[in-house]
């Protein structure tokens, strides 16, 4: 039976068929569109953007009130990614916002970019719903690329596959399209390995109130997370990946 993602899918991405929605490089920035959430009492609308600029891509993840209202200390966080050709090249950690705001969002470390490839941001947000947190996928930027990339498979069953243990892998915007979540997320590893990492390794620690999340975020500021890279059946180690959590003052800015 096919798992479908516990998070709230702003928009079904059948738009994974890659070839809609592309732009040439030197566009600066690549802006995916806002999606939109009310909880608590607030309004809020989010988005994934992708700034290419000297031969390098760098993923950001946005959230903000729709109605100019503060929103309260540790009610936000976001989470930027990186795809480079449908596999996972950078992933930051989750930050939330430290003080009552408007605005706030997190930047991926940058990543090399070549003519051939297609890149684009793809991040997520929480939001404190009054008893813990939703999760919500925000809409893909446009791609930046060189080349074609699309998606040829046209249906669930021929782009689901599974190792020995019953576990998903693959590339997850390709299976995000139908609503499955892998397992297994193919990556790029630190050493440039590919594999696959578990999506529950990736998810980290999950707060149930803002002052959770806060004080989380404090007691590892600046600490960056290592996770295995392993083979599609998830049991030998080929690389590791690092999950950054550089200094919050240069990864989120609040206005």
């Amino acid at each position: 039976m096919i798992v479908r993602k516990k998070i709230m899918v702003a928009v079904v991405m059948v738009a994974i068929v890659l070839l809609n929605n592309i732009i040439s490089y030197g566009a600066d920035p690549a802006e995916g569109n806002y999606s939109y959430a009310s909880l608590n009492g607030y309004n809020y609308k989010f988005r994934s953007v992708l700034v290419v600029k000297d031969g390098k891509a760098t993923a950001s993840t946005n959230i903000s009130s729709r109605d100019g209202r503060s929103i309260p200390t540790g009610y936000m966080g976001v989470q930027a990614r990186i795809f480079k050709d449908g596999i996972l090249n950078r992933y930051s950690d989750w930050k939330y916002n430290t003080t009552a705001t408007t605005n706030c969002y997190v930047m991926t470390l940058a990543l090399a970019t070549n003519s051939s490839s297609v890149y684009y941001s793809w991040g997520y947000v929480r939001i404190y719903n009054g008893t813990g947190e939703n999760t919500y996928l925000c809409n893909a930027s446009p791609r930046l690329h060189g080349s074609a990339y699309s998606l040829s498979k046209t249906n669930a069953d021929e782009i689901v596959t599974r190792n020995s243990k019953g576990e998903i892998y693959g590339q997850e915007p390709l299976l995000e399209a139908y609503g499955i979540q892998p397992d297994l997320i193919a990556a790029i590893g630190d050493n440039e390995i590919h594999g696959y990492v578990y999506a529950e390794d990736l998810e980290g620690f999950v707060p149930n109130t803002p002052e959770e999340a806060i004080a989380y975020q404090n007691s590892h500021h600046g600490i960056s997370r290592v996770i295995n890279v392993y083979d599609c059946e998830g049991e030998i180690v080929l690389d590791t990946f690092t999950i950054d959590n550089t200094d919050v003052d240069e990864n989120i800015y609040f206005e």
